[in-house]
C-alpha cells in the first residue's frame, strides 16, 4: 500500500464499474468526476473492443487512453492508437485448427470488427452484453490468412471454458496469452498482452508511477493488473481468487464498490 497520492485509475468495465444491468450508478458516477476535479486520470481497462468501450468513456467525460482487448490494444478516445498487440498469424490458424477438430467457434477481432461463424445462443449474449455488431463468416480460416486479429475469443458454459482455458494454456504455454473474462469466455492473445502490460505503459506515458496506480476489477483478467498497481483492489464480486490476492476488498458492483475505492483511497 502507497501513501502516495493517486495519479491513475484504471477501472473494469464489466462487473466493476457496471451493474449487472450495464449501467452506472448516480454514486460511481459522482466518484469519478470528483477524483477528475482533483487532478487525477481515470482510464477505462477493459476485455471489450473499443467501439464497446468508447461508449461508457464518453457517457463518464474521460480524456485518457482506453485500454482495450484485455491490453493488446490501446486508443485514446479521438482515434490515435498508442499500441497494438494483435494475435501472430500462424498462432491464430494453429487455435482454429484446434477448434475445428474439438467442435467449438471462435470468433475474431479484425479492425475493430467482430466476425463470428455464426449467430447462435452463445454468440446473442455476447452481443447483449458488448452492444456491438457481428459479422457472419463462412471461410474463417480465409479472414485470419488475410487480415489481423486483435484477440480470438471462445464461449461456453463456465465449466466449459475453465476446462478450455487450461487446456489452452497448456498447449500454447509461452506463445499465446489464456484469459477468463468472463465465467462463459475465455481469450486468447498475443503473449505479451495482458492489461497489467498496458496499463504500465500508459503509466510510463503519462509520467506516473506505479505506485500512484490504483486498478479496480473483478476477474481473473484483471488479476496481474491488480497485482501490478500500487493499490490493486477487487470486487466484491470478484472471483474468489482475485479477492485474495487483491491489496483490498470493496462491495460489489451491485453496492458500488468502485464508489468506495475511489472515496476511500482517492476522494479521502
Amino acid at each position: 500500500m502507497t501513501n502516495r497520492p493517486i495519479r491513475l485509475v484504471a477501472l473494469d468495465v464489466d462487473d466493476t464499474l457496471l451493474t449487472d444491468d450495464l449501467t452506472i450508478s448516480p454514486r460511481v458516477r459522482q466518484a469519478i468526476h470528483e477524483a477528475m476535479a482533483r487532478g487525477v486520470t481515470v482510464i477505462l481497462a477493459t476485455g471489450r473492443m473499443f467501439p464497446a468501450a468508447r461508449p461508457y468513456a464518453k457517457e463518464l467525460g474521460l480524456t485518457g487512453p482506453l485500454i482495450t482487448y484485455n491490453g493488446a490494444l490501446i486508443r485514446t478516445a479521438d482515434g490515435d492508437t498508442w499500441w497494438h498487440r494483435p494475435v501472430p498469424r500462424p498462432l491464430a490458424l494453429e487455435v482454429l485448427d484446434r477448434a475445428e477438430a474439438e467442435g467449438w467457434d471462435v470468433q475474431c477481432y479484425c479492425d475493430d470488427r467482430l466476425f463470428v461463424p455464426r449467430i447462435d445462443e452463445g454468440v446473442r449474449y455476447y452481443l447483449d452484453i458488448a452492444n456491438v455488431p457481428a459479422q457472419t463468416c463462412s471461410d474463417m480460416r480465409a479472414l485470419l490468412q488475410e487480415r489481423e486479429t486483435t484477440k480470438l475469443l471462445a464461449i461456453g458454459e463456465p465449466e466449459e471454458t475453465a476446462r478450455r482455458a487450461e487446456a489452452l494454456t497448456e498447449a500454447f504455454a509461452g506463445r499465446l496469452t489464456i484469459t477468463i473474462s468472463k465465467p462463459r469466455f475465455v481469450e486468447m492473445l498475443d503473449a505479451s498482452v495482458s492489461k497489467a502490460a498496458a496499463l504500465a505503459e500508459v503509466a510510463r506515458r503519462l509520467g506516473v508511477p506505479r505506485d500512484q496506480v490504483l486498478a479496480i476489477g473483478d476477474s481473473f483478467n484483471d488479476l496481474e493488473m491488480i497485482r501490478w498497481a500500487g493499490v490493486g483492489v477487487a470486487m466484491g464480486n470478484a472471483h474468489p481468487e482475485v479477492r485474495a490476492r487483491a491489496d483490498f476488498v470493496v462491495a460489489t458492483n451491485m453496492e458500488e464498490g468502485v464508489a468506495e475505492a475511489l472515496e476511500r483511497f482517492v476522494l479521502s
